[in-house]
């Protein structure tokens, strides 16, 4: 809180009485009625005629009086605008002042015995304080509120100081085990001036009393935030902790509603829903409308409600990723559109501004993309218990025509290839990956692995970078040396089908595919690969025997340019989708010396 001439000792009222009588000698010229001197007569009041402070700030106004007599005067204090500056303590003789919204507003100050010498107006600005925001959550608060909800705020003109305090899948048990322990386990982010920084074992209780928080979230950890009986007692604990310590006294609370899983994540937790992800995203809102209606919380922020909107969009359920190297898949989100649509839902509920039209969008996002994000945000707001189907965003493009041949590189994240390539890269149940065509153009079609490939085949060392050139496409090393593999028991049989699918095309049109599989370094005779796909109708099964070596025996090839690219590739022409767009491709490994399948590139040719 600040003070205004606090100071009243008598060394201070002495020193300052020299002052102004130096200054009022200065200007002896000049009449009583041209200059109102502060100092002559008996009674003055010294106190600073400009001011300044921040919304939410509090300041102390203390005249310094010319005597004891003159402070024992009666004063009436006035504010020129309750709205901008009220009066929040009256003291007769010194007043405490609160600034509630930016502008300028006047205090008045006079005693009505003496209304000339002792009258004094201070202009006082009301600078708007930074919006500041706490999340005391996980890596869940992390995907929310570290990478675009500053950038949001600013660009609506809000100056913000945003904090997450983060341990990775913390429960609402272990944050009330380490606030009633006082324990630096966290690490405490801090966003202030567009640069974050990154304090480590830092407790809850120092968070709390860094900044003058205007809200602060609460958050269960994703596995549990549909199970209410898990947030017993440990959110109510918190509620009173944080209570305790908040130093804003108009501080308010909220609840970080998080998302469900992607329906093909294989999340431990997944299983208290039965993995299924509407099971879960009902079971999180009904769990956070409760806890909030018995915390008395007042807010909730619907993240979650805004991905299950964005899920119904062109999108679909690709509004999470696959974290490299984690047993778990697919429950952190996107980190481009995914984050910003929980970002868009965390700016609207918190300003009530619509963020519909916001100008900030992450980098490298379409305009389609970004629309999505910030409508499914806005509706989860305007709606925040139900899912609001994106009617208008089912599609990313208006034209199911393909201007260009569509190319999948399928292998792992070491190996992937440049443009007009997209790369999928990942062997197991996954997202979704929209598919852009040669010409760099978005599409509605998308691709991903369903199930049964055992991994990724990164292929060999020594694979010459050659590009080998077959059906009018151009496919370079880093497409046919790695791939999909599905493998099996040599000589014991088939395996069971690798399948990938295929969605947004056209049922009113046929397509070309081409399918890729080279198995380098390996013998032609020991591995067939068997394709099958399915669509409005099922054509194959066809083959590829994948193995090619370099060499001078029997079945090899002297160079590179030998190789009679055509025969690891295997066509299937005039291919009609099912009604909604679709089809399947199937991968087999044939019993045989090496029982393994595989699947390294696709191409897709829209039949003009």
């Amino acid at each position: 809180m600040k003070n205004v001439f606090l100071k009243s000792d008598i060394a201070w009222k002495s020193c300052m009485f020299l002052i102004f009588l130096f200054i009022g000698n200065a200007f002896i010229s000049c009449s009583d009625d041209e200059v109102d001197n502060p100092i002559k007569g008996d009674h003055w009041m010294i106190v600073e005629d400009v001011v300044s402070l921040e919304t939410g700030d509090e300041m102390a106004i203390n005249p310094i009086f010319s005597s004891t007599e003159a402070e024992n005067l009666e004063y009436i204090w006035t504010s020129s605008d309750p709205e901008i500056l009220k009066i929040i303590e009256d003291n007769g003789t010194n007043v405490k002042v609160e600034g509630v919204k930016a502008g300028k507003a006047f205090i008045k100050v006079e005693s009505p015995e003496e209304t000339k010498r002792l009258s004094k107006v201070i202009s006082v600005t009301v600078k708007q304080s930074p919006l500041r925001i706490l999340a005391i959550g996980n890596s869940f608060s992390q995907d929310a509120v570290e990478q675009y909800l500053y950038e949001l705020l600013k660009a609506e003109g809000i100056e913000a100081i945003i904090g997450n305090m983060y341990i990775g899948g913390c429960s609402l048990e272990t944050h009330w085990a380490n606030a009633n322990g006082n324990q630096a386990k966290y690490s405490y982010r801090k966003i202030e001036n567009g640069s974050k920084t990154t304090k480590a074992n830092t407790t809850l209780e120092t968070a709390l009393k860094d900044d003058k928080w205007d809200y602060i979230s609460l958050q269960q950890v994703s596995g549990k935030s549909g199970q209410y009986d898990t947030y017993k007692p440990y959110l109510s604990n918190l509620v009173n902790y944080v209570k305790g310590r908040a130093t804003n006294k108009y501080m308010k609370l909220m609840l970080h509603q998080t998302w469900a899983y992607a329906s093909y994540s294989n999340h431990t937790d997944f299983k208290n829903y039965d993995n299924d992800q509407m099971t879960m995203y009902r079971a999180i809102v009904d769990a956070v409308n409760e806890a909030a209606s018995d915390q008395n919380i007042s807010i909730i922020i619907p993240a979650g409600t805004a991905i299950q909107n964005g899920r119904t969009s062109f999108i679909g359920d690709n509004f999470t990723r696959l974290d490299n190297g984690d047993a778990t898949r697919y429950y952190h989100l996107e980190t481009t559109y995914g984050r910003y649509t929980a970002a868009c839902a965390w700016f609207e509920k918190i300003t009530g501004k619509n963020v519909v039209g916001n100008t900030y969008a992450p980098k490298g996002l379409d305009e389609k993309t970004i629309k999505v994000a910030q409508t499914a945000a806005h509706m989860a707001v305007q709606n925040p218990n139900i899912v609001t189907e994106l009617v208008d965003l089912k599609k990313r493009v208006d034209s199911d025509v393909l201007a260009a041949p569509i190319y999948v590189d399928f292998g792992g994240s070491t190996i992937t290839s440049a443009t007009p390539w997209n790369n999928y890269t990942s062997s197991v149940s996954a997202a979704p990956l929209l598919l852009s065509d040669a010409k760099a153009n978005a599409t509605n079609v998308s691709v991903r692995v369903v199930d049964g490939f055992t991994s990724v085949y990164n292929g060999i060392s020594g694979e010459p970078d050659k590009v080998m050139v077959v059906d009018e496409v151009e496919f370079p090393m880093s497409a046919w040396k790695d791939g999909l593999i599905v493998s099996g028991v040599a000589n014991a049989g088939n395996t069971e089908p690798a399948t990938v699918e295929v969605t947004g095309l056209s049922s009113a049109s046929k397509y070309n595919f081409t399918i890729l599989a080279v198995r380098f370094g390996g013998s032609k005779a020991a591995r067939t690969s068997e394709y099958t796909l399915k669509g409005k109708n099922t054509i194959g099964p066809k083959e590829i025997r994948t193995g090619l070596k370099l060499g001078t025996n029997d079945g090899e090839y002297a160079t590179f340019e030998e190789v009679p690219y055509g025969e690891y590739i295997t066509k299937f022409e005039n291919v009609e989708p099912t009604a909604d767009g679709k089809v399947v491709i199937e991968v087999v490994g044939l019993s045989g010396a090496a029982t393994e399948g595989h699947l390294n590139a696709l191409s897709i040719k829209q039949v003009q």
